[in-house]
């Protein structure tokens, strides 16, 4: 039912039509000197606009029903009796998506890349305490997630080579947004980021993932990559990530 809901997603979108402020804050000639004013000063006010208006494109769309609020903080997992093993599921491996009352029909990337933002920030952590294992493994799970949804949408939703192309561009620009708006802009969940030795990690990683969503939002919704095959475009995403990683990385 595309008006499921349809009072919560004016909501949305009345907030989202909001960020667009946080755009003309780009002032390309008086933007502060850090990575993510740097970035949008090179895109350009108009590109910056532009992307924002694509990211509003893809939320208004009414492909499918979506939880809306996909986020790890949303998920109860199967207590795990063994505190040894609290990093893993329990004996199951049951987990389940809570709190549904923000569900709304929007496109098939909107809850996938929202549940990707707190791993990218995890990795982006993980990266500043220089555990570059740890990082990989979250980039491995996240490209994992995605296969295991396109296989998903090929069975059961019979999507072709080129829908599966613009749903993951879909996912990867909606990653891109809740971490530039939600994470960078606001600074929701940053907090909850765990820091060793580190008294700028805080600050390092916001930078981090407003840059990173500016990055994915091009790659998303942008018209660099209109072109660019399935493959190319998870290969691009990758060496973002893979970047990234070097870049937090301590270093000696």
């Amino acid at each position: 039912d595309p008006n499921f809901n349809n009072g919560i997603k004016k909501n949305v979108l009345s907030f989202y039509a909001q960020t667009k402020a946080i755009i003309d804050l780009f002032d390309l000639d008086t933007a502060q000197n850090n990575r993510v004013s740097n970035y949008a000063r090179e895109l350009g006010r108009d590109t910056c606009k532009d992307l924002h208006l694509k990211f509003m494109e893809d939320l208004k769309k009414c492909e499918c029903l979506t939880h809306n609020d996909a986020h790890m903080f949303n998920i109860l997992v199967e207590r795990n009796p063994n505190i040894n093993t609290l990093g893993q599921f329990g004996p199951q491996g049951q987990y389940a998506l809570c709190d549904w009352e923000m569900s709304i029909s929007s496109s098939l990337g909107r809850d996938i890349g929202r549940m990707c933002a707190w791993p990218v920030a995890c990795i982006v952590s993980h990266a500043i305490n220089g555990n570059k294992q740890a990082s990989e493994s979250i980039l491995d799970m996240i490209e994992l997630l995605w296969t295991e949804y396109a296989s998903a949408l090929r069975e059961y939703g019979q999507k072709d080579a080129d829908e599966l192309r613009g749903i993951y561009r879909s996912v990867i620009g909606q990653l891109g947004s809740f971490n530039f708006f939600i994470n960078y802009y606001m600074g929701i969940h940053i907090s909850y980021l765990q820091f060793e030795e580190n008294h700028n990690g805080a600050a390092n990683a916001r930078d981090s993932l407003g840059y990173l969503g500016l990055k994915f939002m091009m790659l998303g919704f942008g018209n660099d990559n209109d072109d660019a095959s399935l493959e190319s475009l998870r290969a691009i995403f990758h060496t973002f990530i893979e970047e990234e990683i070097n870049y937090q990385l301590p270093s000696g």
